[in-house]
């Protein structure tokens, strides 16, 4: 059927019953329709910057007629979906200042570890996709996350932009369809969730890992976090242009780059810029540092890779990283 628009409320009782922030989405800018809620303050720089960040402003929308993605992507947002933009004063000098591309990483851990952390919720298979990607295991994406920088003086503001499917059937799955799957394979009964329970404790935990953040660094308590929850330990990719060289995935390094090491011990970087998504496929096209032609390597008990050769050539170097056969339990 096609798309349309519908009449939506949003539950402030629920969601200011559940919000625990001292300034994260403590005031929400709630609109039923919108083109996209990330285009609310990038479109209006002087606005955004002019926000008091004690305020904790908010965009949530119901729908979304023009969504922001990567790569300059637009999305159609039905119901069903979490919405949210939550313009970020970053401090100058700080640690986030220094590091802002790790940011996207750090609210796709407090998307992830708001509903695994929540009692009874913590096998359920919803997993972050290298580098702003919310998963059902490896299997459907579930929600994405994009994050918009710009300066105005000595003032820098990120634009957090966050989409989940919450309880919306297509165009793959929802969140709750994965929480039905999760109890009929395990004999569960985990409740559904709903727009304004999620958002609720999505800015609870984002609050607590920006601050864990900026006093201890990626490592130790964010960094063991995201690897528990993500999908690409042990994954391995070729480099063709350098004589087939094998590359076994190791991490994320204090920028949110992939750290990757060769069988020599050698430690290279690939940079989130400029990726695409195969979904069906579960991979991942990433910008290499140098020219180079890759070939995929599947991950761990996924077979091997002359079971479905893929080789990518561009002026910009790609690597495929395979999420089957790969779990963040």
């Amino acid at each position: 059927a096609p798309w349309q628009l519908h009449s939506i409320c949003f539950d402030f009782q629920l969601y200011f019953s559940l919000l625990q922030t001292s300034t994260l989405g403590r005031t929400v800018l709630y609109t039923p329709v919108i083109s996209s809620t990330q285009t609310a303050f990038t479109g209006n720089a002087k606005f955004a910057h002019s926000i008091p960040s004690i305020l904790g402003v908010a965009s949530v929308a119901g729908q979304q007629t023009q969504g922001k993605g990567r790569s300059g992507n637009f999305w159609i947002s039905p119901k069903g979906c979490m919405m949210f933009s939550l313009p970020l004063k970053v401090v100058m000098g700080s640690r986030l200042c220094q590091h802002l591309s790790i940011l996207q990483h750090l609210v796709a851990l407090a998307v992830v570890s708001a509903v695994r952390s929540l009692p009874l919720y913590k096998d359920l298979p919803l997993c972050i996709k290298w580098p702003n990607d919310l998963y059902y295991k490896g299997e459907a994406k579930l929600g994405g996350i994009l994050v918009t920088t710009f300066s105005m003086g000595t003032q820098t503001t990120a634009v957090i932009g966050c989409g989940v499917n919450v309880s919306n059937k297509h165009p793959t799955i929802s969140l709750n369809d994965a929480i039905a799957l999760h109890n009929k394979d395990t004999g569960s009964s985990l409740s559904p969730m709903r727009e304004e329970q999620l958002l609720a404790l999505t800015y609870n935990r984002l609050e607590v890992l920006l601050g864990q953040y900026e006093t201890f660094g990626l490592e130790g308590v964010v960094e063991n976090l995201y690897y528990k929850y993500w999908l690409h330990s042990g994954s391995k990719v070729r480099l063709t242009s350098q004589g087939n060289r094998e590359v076994k995935i190791v991490g994320i390094d204090e920028y949110g780059y992939l750290k990757v090491v060769t069988k020599e011990g050698e430690m290279l970087m690939l940079q989130p810029d400029g990726n695409t998504f195969d979904i069906m496929k579960g991979l991942i096209a990433i910008k290499w540092r140098h020219t180079v032609h890759c070939t995929l390597l599947k991950g761990p008990n996924s077979g091997s890779p002359e079971d479905n050769p893929i080789k990518v050539t561009g002026l910009e170097a790609c690597t495929f990283l395979s999420i089957h056969g790969n779990s963040c339990l």
